[in-house]
């Protein structure tokens, strides 16, 4: 479906749009003149010369495209490199090269498009609304402020990490907000996002394929040989066109082909699988969007505390501010782990995060996490019960390392606590 901006907020209050299939806005990018005139190549050149990429060869990004990835490898981050923009743009856009021989084709520039989170690149940003969108499928944008306030001034953190780790990078990356920008030619595989989301094209022209899940695993059951972990690239060049010829596709397995063009908005519900081609050069803004403000909240604690899902560390991340006892985890938070489990998982613990440098980037992730919450006056979620003991477990391996704990993070969690008293029920314990 396709909509003019200057109906879709009315149509979105009576909920006349439906929000589990992908939609698309016309001139749904308010102010894109001054967007097109600060978002160029050489301004992001010259304006930001602090930002970097996690880029990847061809060769690594190759390697890593699977459709049946589990859980993150170890040694992953490793084989990123930080590239300065301008490095990036000179590898993949040819930035040296002569204008008549600046082009390179898709093959050398699929492994390209980069998302970078917002902050990074201009904090104001945060405050930027898609008018067409505004008061509908806000959610998310709650977090920005407080989230982008405590990376501000999460540097004091450094010395709490390892020295690998930029931990104000890091905690940036949890952004609901980033742009992303790629190459002709470039995008990567299909894969589903974690949350719905909205992107807004700057610059460029791109094309998306996206279909459900069930369709997809269909489609993969009796098209093994031909769909395979691709880029986007060779998706549309190669594997399309024989998909839709040899088998079904569009006639009994539907999906959905479009272009989007310069000013418009392209949303992008939670669980389809994606993928999309940088045609021409692009660049964008894209956010993450719901229209539920319990999705804000499920998505805040299942990274604090979700013992259900079995993941580690991610569904047991509390635990590592009860110096792992996971029992008393599980009492403070309601959700208790099995024995046989909490054994296998705190051995888990132990083994890759074995001492507090290790632990420290995790905890500041739920500090981070929370500071954003209450900033953004979330309620509901664990936030009035963890802040505590991740403060204090903090404090505990800053004093065991040496290291002094930034004082700003004492007196926030004084005024924290004190706000999130008022926030939590009369009964809940702080």
């Amino acid at each position: 479906m396709r909509y003019r901006a200057s109906e879709v907020p009315n149509l979105l209050k009576k909920g006349k749009i439906d929000l589990t299939k992908p939609f698309l806005v016309t001139d749904g990018v308010n102010g894109l003149e001054d967007l097109r005139q600060k978002w160029t190549a050489l301004k992001m050149i010259h304006n930001y010369t602090d930002v970097r990429v996690r880029y990847l060869s061809p060769v690594k990004a190759k390697e890593r495209r699977s459709f049946d990835k589990q859980q993150q490898n170890p040694n992953e981050e490793m084989e990123y490199v930080m590239l300065s923009l301008e490095k990036y743009f000179v590898n993949c856009f040819n930035l040296r090269g002569k204008p008549d021989f600046r082009k390179m084709g898709g093959a050398q520039t699929e492994h390209c498009e980069m998302t970078v989170p917002a902050s990074q690149m201009d904090p104001k940003m945060s405050e930027y609304e898609l008018e067409a969108l505004k008061g509908s499928l806000g959610g998310f944008k709650a977090l920005e402020s407080g989230r982008i306030a405590f990376a501000e001034n999460a540097a004091e953190f450094q010395s709490l990490v390892h020295e690998n780790i930029d931990i104000k990078r890091h905690l940036q990356q949890s952004s609901s907000h980033s742009f992303v920008f790629g190459s002709s030619g470039s995008g990567e595989q299909l894969r589903q996002e974690g949350h719905s989301f909205v992107d807004a094209l700057i610059h460029g022209k791109r094309r998306w394929f996206l279909m459900k899940p069930k369709q997809f695993m269909s489609l993969r059951q009796t098209a093994s040989e031909i769909l395979e972990p691709a880029s986007a690239f060779m998706f549309f060049e190669q594997q399309l066109e024989e998909l839709v010829d040899d088998h079904s596709l569009g006639d009994e397995i539907p999906y959905y082909d479009t272009n989007q063009l310069p000013g418009d908005l392209i949303y992008i519900p939670d669980g389809l699988v994606m993928t999309s081609l940088n045609m021409v050069d692009s660049i964008s803004y894209r956010q993450h969007v719901t229209p539920k403000a319990e999705t804000v909240v499920e998505g805040i604690n299942s990274k604090i505390w979700l013992p259900e899902s079995g993941q580690v560390p991610a569904g047991f991340q509390f635990g590592l501010c009860t110096d792992l006892d996971l029992d008393k985890a599980g009492e403070t938070l309601g959700k208790k782990v099995h024995p046989q489990m909490g054994a296998q998982v705190t051995q888990i613990m132990k083994q890759f995060f074995p001492d507090p440098i290790a632990r420290n980037h995790l905890i500041l992730d739920t500090l981070s996490d929370c500071h954003a919450a209450m900033a953004g006056k979330v309620t509901g979620t664990y936030c009035p019960k963890v802040w505590g003991p991740c403060v204090q477990q903090l404090e505990k391996h800053a004093k065991k390392m040496k290291v002094a704990l930034p004082s700003w993070l004492n007196a926030a969690h004084a005024t924290t606590m004190a706000r999130l008293g008022k926030l939590a029920s009369p009964k809940t314990e702080l």
